[in-house]
């Protein structure tokens, strides 16, 4: 069993990784109030929840703490796919159209930016295409 000094020693560790316990627990309750309070949240099974409590207590910790430290967001990646393998296996409705030059489906390729050209307030931006092509700019 630890003793205190040990306990603070911990808690001290772990202050410096992810930022002052009460910032931290203001910013990850506030997502959680938000997650809540949208219309979907009663409708979600106990591992959706959960999974989301998670992300946002991690989201609260990157925001809090150091936002370079691995774990956290590889975290994230875990409570994501637990949920992903719990659903349920179903075609998907949306057309998986590959591009040829990534091999990803339609659409997760960016649609091309359509912006005027020659107005002055875009000086100096640099457009690029779907297949990332440079449109514009220096």
């Amino acid at each position: 069993m630890l003793d205190n000094s040990d306990l603070d020693a911990v808690l001290d560790e772990r202050g410096t990784r992810y930022g002052d316990f009460v910032g931290q627990a203001r910013v990850t309750q506030g997502i959680k109030a938000a997650m809540q309070r949208s219309s979907n949240w009663s409708g979600l099974r106990d591992c959706q929840k959960e999974a989301l409590d998670m992300v946002a207590m991690k989201i609260g910790r990157i925001l809090n703490g150091d936002p370079e430290y691995h774990d956290s967001w590889f975290d994230i990646l875990g409570y994501v796919r637990l949920v992903e393998r719990s659903l349920p296996r179903e075609k998907s409705s949306r057309k998986r159209a590959e591009t040829p030059e990534h091999n990803v489906p339609e659409y997760c390729v960016p649609r091309q930016l359509e912006l005027p050209l020659d107005d002055p307030k875009q000086d100096g931006a640099i457009v690029y295409g779907a297949k990332g092509q440079r449109l514009a700019g220096r």
